[in-house]
C-alpha cells in the first residue's frame, strides 16, 4: 500500500473507515438493540409470571386435591397464554407434563421445549434464553407450594418468543448494511471527485517539479482553489520563478566568472579540504602542460605548490613562494576559502608568471655590468698610457705616437660604444622617426661591400651578391637598412674563418623583401640562439674582444627592422656557419623597371 499512488491511498483510506464503521455499526447496534428489548421482555416476563402464578396454583393445587381433570385448569392456561402472547406448561413435581400450550393456543401432549432432568428440578426459578427451534425467552421452574407441607407440588415455565425482536434487529441490521452500502457508494464518488480536484494541482506541481529538475523552469501550476492545495501551487509558481530568477543570476555570475577566469593571463587553482583541484583555469592549465580541452589532473601537479597549498590548509593562512616551472619562474598567492559559517572550505592560488619580469632585471643588471666593462676597459688603458706619459716613463717619439694611436682607437671605440647606446635607446623608446621610401637592396648591399672590403681582403673572405636585378623593391629608410646590411655583414666577417666566404642574397615572400647574409664561420650552439639578439651578447666573447665589437649590433638590427614593420630571424649550426636575415615590406605598387623608376613612383 506504501507504494500506491495518493489518490489510491486516500480513495482505500476512505473506504477502510467506511466499511469498518458500517460494519461495527451493523454488528454492534443490533446486537445493542437485541439486548436492550430482550432485557425488557424479560422483566415483563417476571412481573407477568408471578400473576401467572397467582391465578394458577390455587387451581392446579385444587386440581391436585380432587385428583381429576380439570378444563377450567386449561382453559384458564389457554388464557393466560393468548392475553400475555406467552406459553406455559405445567409440571408436576416428578417432571411430568400435566398441560402445556403453545403459541396458539390449543393443548398438545408434546414433550416441553426446555427438558427436565432430576437436577434442574431441585433448582430455583430460573430465565433462559434458546435460539432453537427459535428465540426464545423462559422463565423455568417457577414452582406452586403446598399449602399444608410447603413442599414443591408442581412446576410452571413460562415461555416467551422473540422472534418479533430478533426480526427486527436483522432488519435494522440490513438497514444499517444498506444505508452502510450507499454511504460507501456516495463516499467514493465524493472521494474520487475530491482526490481528482486536490490532486490535480498536485499532479501539476510533481509534473513541473520533474521539469525544474531537468533545467526548464517555463511551466506554472494552474488551478482555481483557495484552500491550501491553491496556496501551494501558488507558493510553489513563486518558488518556481524565483528558482528561475536565481538560476539565470548564478548562471550570468558563472558565465562571469567562467570569462574572467579564461581571460585572466594569471593561472588560478583551486582545492578542496582533501587537497583535491575543484578548478583549475586555461591559463594555469597551460602553465603545467595541459591543453585548455583536457581534463585539470585530480591533484596539484607540482611538489612545491603542493606543499604550499597543504601548508594553507593546515595553517589557513595565506602563503606566498615562487616556484620554476619549466622555462617559467611564477609567483604564487595562496589563500584559504571559508563559508558563511567560517568553515574553511579549501584554498584558491594565483599563479603569476614573472619569467620576463625576472628576465628584465637580469638583463638591467647584466647591461649595468656590460656598459660598466665596456667603459672601464678602454678608459683604464688610456688612463695607464697617458699618466706614463705624464709621469715622464714614455718619452721616445715613436713610443708616445704608438700609445697615442692606440689612446686614439680606444676614444673611437667609445664612441662607437655610445653611439650605438645612444641608438639603441631612441628606438626602444620609439623617439626615432624613419621616412620610408623605396630601397633598391642590391645596391645597399654593394655599398655595404665597398665600405667593409678591406677587412674582408685582410682576411682573404669572399663577399658575394647574389640579388637579381627585378627584385621588387623594399619599403624603409635607406640609410637604417645600410646600417643594417653593415652590422650583418661586418658579423660575418669577424666570425667567418679565414678564406671563407660571405653570401648576401634577397627574394620576395608573402609582400615582404626578406635579406639573407650566410657565412662559413664558427656557427652559433642551439642554446645560445635565442640570445643573439640580446644587447652585449657575444657568441664568441674571446673573438668578440679583439675584434673590438660592442655586443650591441645585432640588438640594434633588430630594433631597426621591427621599426620598419619587419622581422628578423637567425638559423645557424655550430661548426657550419650561421645565416642572418631580416624581412622588410615589399613597395607597394605594380613592378618597375628600375628601383630608381619605383623610387620616383613612391615620391609622386
Amino acid at each position: 500500500m506504501f507504494n500506491r499512488s495518493l489518490f489510491q491511498k486516500l480513495v482505500i483510506g476512505y473506504m477502510a473507515v467506511l466499511v469498518l464503521t458500517v460494519g461495527t455499526l451493523g454488528i454492534v447496534v443490533p446486537r445493542l438493540f437485541q439486548k436492550y428489548y430482550v432485557e425488557d421482555k424479560a422483566s415483563e416476563l417476571q412481573s407477568r409470571s408471578d400473576l401467572i402464578m397467582a391465578i394458577l396454583s390455587p387451581m392446579y393445587l385444587q386440581y391436585r386435591q380432587e385428583k381429576k381433570h380439570s378444563p377450567q385448569l386449561l382453559r384458564m392456561i389457554r388464557n393466560l397464554d393468548g392475553a400475555f402472547g406467552v406459553r406455559i406448561c405445567l409440571r408436576d413435581s416428578r417432571g411430568t407434563i400435566v398441560s402445556r400450550t403453545d403459541a396458539a393456543g390449543p393443548e398438545t401432549a408434546v414433550p416441553s421445549l426446555f427438558p427436565i432432568d432430576a437436577p434442574r428440578l431441585q433448582r430455583d426459578s430460573i430465565c433462559v434464553t434458546s435460539k432453537d427451534p427459535e428465540p426464545t425467552l423462559s422463565i423455568l421452574n417457577l414452582p406452586i407450594l403446598d399449602e399444608k407441607t410447603g413442599a414443591t407440588a408442581a412446576f410452571i415455565d413460562i415461555h416467551a418468543s422473540l422472534t418479533g425482536i430478533t426480526a427486527t434487529a436483522a432488519r435494522m441490521q440490513l438497514v444499517i448494511i444498506a444505508t452502510g452500502l450507499m454511504a460507501i457508494l456516495l463516499s467514493m464518488g465524493f472521494a474520487f471527485m475530491l482526490s481528482r480536484k486536490i490532486l490535480h494541482p498536485l499532479r501539476q506541481i510533481q509534473s513541473a517539479a520533474a521539469d525544474m529538475a531537468k533545467g526548464d523552469f517555463s511551466k506554472r501550476v494552474v488551478t482555481n482553489l483557495s484552500d491550501e492545495v491553491g496556496q501551494l501551487a501558488v507558493s510553489f509558481n513563486h518558488l518556481t520563478d524565483s528558482l528561475a530568477k536565481s538560476l539565470k543570476d548564478l548562471k550570468q555570475e558563472k558565465s562571469k566568472m567562467q570569462a574572467m577566469l579564461v581571460s585572466l593571463s594569471e593561472g588560478v587553482v583551486a582545492v578542496g579540504v582533501q587537497e583535491r583541484i575543484l578548478l583549475m583555469n586555461p591559463s594555469a592549465q597551460e602553465i603545467f602542460g595541459y591543453r585548455a580541452e583536457e581534463r585539470p589532473p585530480e591533484s596539484v601537479p607540482h611538489p612545491f605548490l603542493r606543499q604550499l597549498f597543504h601548508q594553507c590548509l593546515t595553517t589557513g593562512e595565506e602563503q606566498v613562494g615562487d616556484l620554476s616551472a619549466g622555462a617559467l619562474i611564477l609567483h604564487v598567492h595562496i589563500s584559504p576559502m571559508f563559508d558563511t559559517d567560517g568553515d574553511m572550505i579549501g584554498a584558491v592560488g594565483v599563479l603569476r608568471d614573472i619569467s620576463q619580469s625576472v628576465r628584465l632585471e637580469q638583463m638591467r643588471r647584466e647591461f649595468v655590468a656590460n656598459v660598466s666593462h665596456e667603459l672601464r676597459t678602454p678608459l683604464t688603458s688610456m688612463r695607464g698610457f697617458v699618466e706614463g706619459m705624464l709621469d715622464g716613463m714614455i718619452r721616445e717619439p715613436e713610443e708616445v705616437q704608438k700609445y697615442l694611436a692606440i689612446i686614439h682607437d680606444e676614444t673611437l671605440r667609445l664612441t662607437r660604444l655610445i653611439t650605438d647606446l645612444l641608438d639603441l635607446s631612441q628606438f626602444e623608446s620609439g623617439q626615432v622617426s624613419v621616412e620610408m621610401a623605396p630601397l633598391d637592396i642590391r645596391s645597399i648591399a654593394e655599398r655595404a661591400r665597398r665600405k667593409l672590403e678591406i677587412q674582408a681582403d685582410q682576411r682573404r673572405i669572399e663577399i658575394e651578391i647574389d640579388i637579381p636585378e627585378t627584385l621588387s623593391p623594399a619599403l624603409g629608410a635607406e640609410d637604417r637598412i645600410e646600417q643594417v646590411m653593415i652590422n650583418l655583414l661586418a658579423n660575418a666577417i669577424k666570425f667567418n674563418r679565414d678564406s671563407g666566404r660571405v653570401l648576401i642574397s634577397a627574394s620576395e615572400r608573402d609582400g615582404y623583401v626578406r635579406t639573407e647574409v650566410c657565412d662559413t664561420g664558427v656557427g652559433i650552439t642551439e642554446d645560445d640562439l635565442p640570445q643573439v639578439w640580446d644587447r652585449f651578447y657575444r657568441a664568441d666573447k674571446s673573438r668578440a674582444r679583439v675584434s673590438g665589437g660592442t655586443g650591441l649590433g645585432l640588438a640594434i638590427v633588430k630594433r631597426i627592422v621591427e621599426t620598419h614593420g619587419g622581422k628578423v630571424s637567425v638559423s645557424s649550426r655550430k661548426g657550419e656557419g650561421s645565416c642572418f636575415a631580416f624581412d622588410l615590406p615589399r613597395c607597394p605598387g605594380e613592378s618597375y623597371a628600375s628601383p630608381e623608376d619605383a623610387h620616383a613612383a613612391y615620391r609622386a
